[in-house]
């Protein structure tokens, strides 16, 4: 029971009281006699309030929040020092106890504020200004401040500073090396006052950007490293506090109500390492686990959803153009219009993947939308090879490594797959498989022919694929000078939309000129159950799950002939239900109703606290779109404390659009009536469409108590 429920029925029973006094003061014939019992009871009404809106805060952290939420990893945490960690389940508990100075928040891929307010660049790009926000503190009490700052890129960068102890593989990889490097991007960082830190560069580039908001750069207490703990108490600003981990079972945190972006919703959040996928989705049926990492099979329970990652990451047909006849670009079009790429992924990848149609993912910024890509012709690719002077087609080898990766997790299915469809078009491989070392070996040697390949974004940002693979020896023969040069245009270029454009310029250059042919765009899912909100799914397997919990929910698969009810209870008891009649669809359907919050409201209307998903789906499918044949009952119970703010009496359900609220009223033709019981506190509403909804009541004015009584 909400702790907070019997006074918000109090401030409702003394605000009723007020409004009756008030009224009854504003009578001549009664002002006098009622005088002292106005006073009384308006002042105790104003105290109410009062206590009512101070209770409005903490009601929503004691309602919402839980004792423990659980995530199930595949593989154990391997470090919790985020500034030498290399692994996914390492930043994945990093973005949870620390902050960076930039951060990526849910599906984005661009960077935003998060310790740095704002930021400055000079104009020739290597000078940048981070401004960090006020009055944050580390979880053990110190300020975080510019010099703790300057302390933590100081220990990534500096072989010799005291505490550069251990790898840094990731400053390593995106900063081209450390202190005395010639290649090291990093030239100098300083404090320019309490809360200002200048990052000095040695070439322009604004990939730092997108580089900055990794858990690897986390900002960490200097005192934490100093006492030599971090690695095993680590010390962020997050919003988790870490509070123990047992090595190959578990990592558990605590809520840290004091974060600079308000309280977690859960009070604690265990991290549980599961790596069988059987017991994964065994937890999640049984709901010891909330969340989890590639729960195969989860996709047809209906108790469970599937949140698909957007894909970072290409796998792809590498074309050596050094090599004879691989360097005439009328060769390389006909094996681009000689794989079948919806093959490629029936045979070699799982469910849910997409087929490349250009060498930056699908997810990632900087796309050309207008590159049509090659269609699957074989006749096409024999007039191609004709044109070319290779009458009666091409022999060729094609190598790859048995090495699974997410964007080529079959390698030698789609080895042969490629080699049965090109033999159709002339062009005959000869298949190769080498161990991976030695595979990488000669890959970079470009000493093989065709090979099967693929990249996973260290960052989300178009030059992470595009320099690494066309401007320093990769495979694909010589390098294309004008496409790196407009590259170094680019990471010198501050401004985002010169960026994109450049980007765009090089997705066409790469389409044209095909160094590869993309094939897939591997995808992955995370696994939450139906009754779990505030999960969104991070393209770099990164969630943050500060505002993740469990609310109320309900689901039912509905037989057409019998109808059914879905109904869930919120944390103050108050039942919300939905009824489908008989013959309202026309075949068995799953249906959740699913406890939701809102933050908007139609005009001059005010929330009642009530919101919630309803959708429907078919064997694990969801159903975009879906109208009743005959409306459906929603029925929903509010308390005397949900009506602070509201008119009973104007109590209506609105359905949101995407953009705006309607009427729930209008969902049906012609339109429904209400039902509302306002002795049971029960209002009823006929709906013929799947949406979120919400009740809301039109606004007490807001001066319709007085100040002073006299």
């Amino acid at each position: 029971m909400n702790a907070y429920r019997p006074i918000r029925c109090l401030v409702a029973v003394l605000v009723d009281m007020a409004m009756t006094a008030i009224a009854e003061a504003n009578d001549p014939a009664v002002r006098r006699r009622e005088q002292y019992r106005v006073q009384s009871v308006a002042r105790w009404a104003l105290v109410a309030m009062l206590i009512a809106t101070l209770s409005l805060f903490p009601q929503t952290a004691v309602e919402a929040s839980q004792d423990v939420f659980t995530v199930a990893v595949t593989s154990d945490v391997v470090t919790l020092d985020p500034a030498v960690a290399e692994d996914g389940a390492s930043a994945l508990v990093a973005t949870q106890v620390f902050d960076s100075l930039l951060a990526y928040q849910g599906s984005d891929q661009l960077p935003i504020p998060s310790l740095a307010a704002y930021w400055t660049t000079s104009a020739d790009g290597r000078s940048w200004t981070f401004y960090l926000r006020p009055g944050v503190r580390f979880h053990d009490g110190a300020p975080m401040n510019a010099d703790a700052v300057v302390f933590n890129i100081r220990r990534w960068w500096d072989p010799a500073h005291p505490y550069h102890q251990g790898s840094f593989a990731y400053f390593q990889f995106l900063f081209g090396g450390f202190k005395g490097d010639p290649n090291c991007l990093l030239d100098d960082v300083y404090a320019a006052g309490p809360l200002a830190v200048v990052i000095e560069l040695s070439r322009a580039d604004s990939t730092i950007l997108s580089s900055l908001a990794l858990p690897f750069f986390s900002i960490a207490s200097p005192a934490a490293i100093q006492a030599g703990t971090q690695a095993s108490t680590p010390v962020g600003t997050g919003p988790f506090r870490f509070v123990e981990q047992i090595p190959g079972d578990r990592v558990r945190l605590e809520a840290n109500t004091d974060h600079w972006r308000g309280a977690p919703r859960s009070q604690n959040l265990v991290f549980q390492v599961m790596p069988s996928a059987t017991d994964r989705l065994n937890a999640l049926k049984s709901g010891t686990v909330q969340v989890a990492d590639n729960a195969v099979g989860a996709a047809a329970d209906p108790e469970l959803r599937v949140l698909t990652r957007t894909a970072l990451n290409v796998g792809y047909l590498g074309i050596n153009r050094d090599h004879t006849p691989l360097g005439n670009l009328l060769v390389r079009q006909a094996i681009a219009h000689a794989v079948d790429k919806e093959h490629v992924l029936a045979v070699g990848y799982s469910g849910g993947t997409q087929a490349a149609d250009q060498f930056l993912p699908r997810g990632l910024w900087g796309r050309d939308p207008t590159i049509v890509d090659y269609d699957y012709s074989p006749a096409l690719a024999r007039s191609l090879l004709i044109q070319a002077g290779y009458d009666t087609g091409i022999t060729t080898t094609l190598s790859y490594r048995p090495a699974a990766r997410g964007y080529m997790p079959n390698p030698q299915a789609v080895a042969q797959t490629l080699k049965a469809d090109m033999e159709t078009a002339g062009i005959h491989l000869v298949i190769t498989e080498y161990e991976s070392g030695t595979f990488l070996n000669k890959v970079y040697a470009g000493e093989l022919d065709l090979f099967l390949l693929g990249w996973n974004a260290d960052i989300p940002h178009p030059d992470n694929f595009f320099s690494w693979h066309f401007c320093r020896p990769a495979g694909f023969g010589p390098l294309d000078d004008e496409l790196c040069n407009q590259l170094t245009t680019a990471r010198a270029n501050p401004n985002l939309a010169g960026q994109e454009a450049i980007y765009q310029w090089a997705s066409r250059r790469v389409h044209e000129t095909l160094p590869l042919v993309p094939l897939a765009n591997g995808s992955s899912g995370l696994t939450t159950r139906y009754d779990v909100v505030g999960v969104v799914a991070s393209p770099l397997g990164l969630e943050s799950y500060k505002e993740a919990r469990v609310v109320g929910a309900a689901y039912s698969t509905v037989p057409p002939a019998d109808g059914g009810i879905l109904s869930f209870t919120d944390a103050n008891d108050r039942p919300t239900t939905a009824q489908v009649p008989p013959n309202a669809i026309d075949q068995p359907t799953t249906f959740h109703l699913i406890e939701a919050e809102t933050e908007s409201a139609p005009a001059s209307r005010g929330s009642a606290h009530h919101a919630f998903d309803l959708d429907a789906s078919r064997d694990g499918v969801p159903l975009a779109g879906f109208t009743f044949a005959a409306p459906i009952s929603i029925t929903i119970a509010y308390s005397d404390a949900d009506l602070i703010g509201v008119w009973e009496n104007t109590l209506a359900l609105y359905y949101w659009d995407g953009t705006t609220w309607h009427d729930a009223a209008t969902t049906c033709s012609p339109s429904s009536t209400y039902t509302h019981d306002q002795v049971s506190n029960q209002i009823s509403v006929a709906i013929c469409h799947l949406s979120q909804f919400a009740l809301f009541g039109e606004r007490w004015p807001s001066n319709y108590l007085p100040l002073v009584v006299r």
